[in-house]
């Protein structure tokens, strides 16, 4: 939000203000030092509101500010259905997950969660010093390849010459513990199921994915190829449905502000070192993938619409 300008006159201020409000940009009236202030909320339309204060000033009299209170006030209360209406369609993951419908609506949410379930049992949710089998088969690169290269960060490329690409993604599914994995199941369930429903399974196994093969590399350079976890994945909803929230809030798709701190907060706690070894550049890197998958939209839409006022 913006101030483009202030008007002498009170009675001046609100016409201009309504007459904003008639042309779909939302504005703010505020009494100042030097008069009353007009702010504009939206950036985009910082432009097309200063221009519009310009002509204004010029001759305040103009026949084309007529009757625009009745107007906007008609604006108003259709902007004002319109939030009612969202806010009745906004999807509340917990009020649905004992219903079997739900379940029904979220199956690559379901599905995933169990993958996890299996691979945590067939792990036996032990810590890499323990290796099963299957943990073997499933980590980011293979013991062999860490073995053969030693710390060599590029172990993971020799396992995909081999054809083992299914490890770009399979460590998403293994945890240490059964606290790591509830947790991490929790966040699957509530963020995961929010997407799922609103925008489909494909946008969402899409979101999934980058997000763990990303997620997964970055934390491989960072830290070597020893590690385990949905956290990264999780970070990434969580931030799609934040810039979701923010941006496009009658998708109704996004996250409280408590939620918003625990996360952040949480992410510090972890890169403290307190809570053990824990893959903070998957976290950070699911994070930035999930906020860009959640603005891209937005970002894309305003791209446009510059380009056609340019034009």
């Amino acid at each position: 939000m913006r101030q483009i300008g202030t008007i002498a006159n009170e009675e001046n201020a609100h016409r201009f203000g309504d007459y904003l409000t008639t042309l779909k940009i939302e504005n703010s009236i505020d009494s100042a030092s030097n008069g009353w202030a007009v702010w504009v909320h939206d950036d985009d339309e910082l432009a097309r509101a200063s221009a519009e204060l310009a002509k204004f000033q010029a001759n305040p009299a103009d026949s084309a500010y007529d009757g625009v209170a009745k107007t906007a006030q008609k604006v108003r209360v259709q902007v004002q259905r319109a939030q009612e209406r969202r806010a009745k369609n906004f999807y509340d993951v917990r009020t649905e997950w004992s219903g079997v419908a739900a379940r029904a609506a979220r199956p690559v949410t379901i599905g995933l969660l169990l993958i996890c379930v299996v691979v945590g049992l067939g792990t036996r949710l032990h810590p890499f010093e323990e290796n099963t089998p299957l943990w073997e088969h499933l980590m980011f690169a293979s013991p062999r390849s860490i073995e053969s290269t030693k710390e060599d960060k590029n172990a993971w490329l020799k396992d995909l010459s081999h054809g083992e690409v299914w490890r770009l993604v399979t460590p998403i599914f293994m945890h240490m513990g059964v606290l790591h994995i509830a947790f991490n199941m929790l966040w699957l369930l509530d963020l995961g199921s929010m997407i799922e429903k609103r925008k489909g399974a494909l946008i969402y196994l899409l979101l999934v994915l980058c997000s763990a093969i990303v997620a997964n590399i970055v934390q491989n350079y960072w830290d070597g190829p020893v590690f385990a976890g949905m956290s990264g994945v999780v970070y990434a909803l969580f931030g799609y449905c934040w810039m979701k929230g923010r941006f496009e809030p009658q998708e109704g798709i996004g996250v409280s502000q408590q939620t918003v701190m625990l996360m952040i907060v949480w992410l510090f706690a972890c890169m403290s070192g307190f809570l053990g070894s824990i893959a903070n550049a998957a976290h950070v890197t699911g994070l930035i993938v999930g906020m860009l998958f959640g603005y891209a939209p937005t970002s894309w839409r305003r791209a446009k619409r510059k380009l056609r006022q340019g034009i």
